[in-house]
C-alpha cells in the first residue's frame, strides 16, 4: 500500500511538472534548460527515495513481526535485496536508456546536425527515462503521432507553413502525461509487456 502511494506521489509530481511545461509552451514562452535538468534531478532523487523508503518499511515490518515473516529479514534471507532490486532494476534500465539516447543526440549535434533543440533533447530523454521499459516505445510513438497532429493543425490554422521546422516540444509533455497515467494499460493492450 505504501509503495502504491509513494509511486503515485512521484507520478503526480511528474504530471504537474510536465503540465507546467505544457502551459509555458502554450503561452509561447521558452522553457529553461536549467529547469529541465532540475526536473530530471528531482525525479531521480524522488524515485530512489521512494524505493529506499519502501525497502526500509518492509524491512522494519518484517523485523518487528513475530511470525514466520521474520525469517525473511536480512539476517535470514536476501529477500529484501530482491524486492528493492526488482524496483531499482527497471528504474536503472530506464535511466540508462534515457542517458544513452541523450548521448546519441549529443554526438549527432556535435557533428553539426541540429535536428532538435537542447530543450527538446532533454525533454525527450527525460520522457524515455520516466516511461521505463518497455513503455517508452509507447511514449516515442505518442510523440510521433502528436507531433504530426500538432503540425497538421498549425498548418491548417495557417500558423506555420508545411516547410517550417517540425517542433516536438509541445508533443513531448502531452505524451509524457498520457504515458504516466495510461502507459501500462497501453502496453498491455499493445502486447508490449510480453517483452518485459
Amino acid at each position: 500500500m505504501i509503495n502504491f502511494l509513494l509511486t503515485w506521489a512521484v507520478a503526480i509530481f511528474v504530471g504537474l511538472f510536465f503540465a507546467y511545461i505544457l502551459v509555458v509552451l502554450i503561452r509561447n514562452r521558452e522553457v529553461s534548460l536549467k529547469l529541465l535538468w532540475y526536473g530530471v534531478l528531482v525525479y531521480t532523487v524522488l524515485s530512489i527515495f521512494r524505493i529506499m523508503l519502501w525497502g526500509f518499511i518492509i524491512y522494519h515490518s518484517w523485523q518487528t513481526s513475530n511470525d514466520i515473516a521474520k525469517y525473511f529479514t536480512l539476517p535470514y534471507s536476501h529477500k529484501i535485496y530482491q524486492l528493492i532490486g526488482s524496483e531499482l532494476g527497471p528504474l536503472g534500465v530506464s535511466l540508462t536508456i534515457g542517458a544513452a539516447l541523450y548521448g546519441i543526440f549529443f554526438l549527432i549535434t556535435k557533428k553539426g546536425r541540429q535536428w532538435l533543440t537542447p530543450q527538446e533533447i532533454v525533454l525527450l530523454c527525460f520522457g524515455v527515462a520516466i516511461s521505463g521499459w518497455p513503455v517508452f516505445f509507447i511514449f516515442l510513438g505518442l510523440v510521433f503521432v502528436l507531433t504530426v497532429i500538432i503540425k497538421l493543425l498549425r498548418v491548417a490554422l495557417k500558423k506555420e507553413k508545411m516547410e517550417d521546422r517540425i517542433s516536438v516540444m509541445l508533443s513531448i509533455p502531452l505524451a509524457v502525461i498520457i504515458t504516466i497515467y495510461f502507459g501500462n494499460q497501453l502496453a498491455v493492450w499493445t502486447g508490449l509487456f510480453a517483452i518485459r
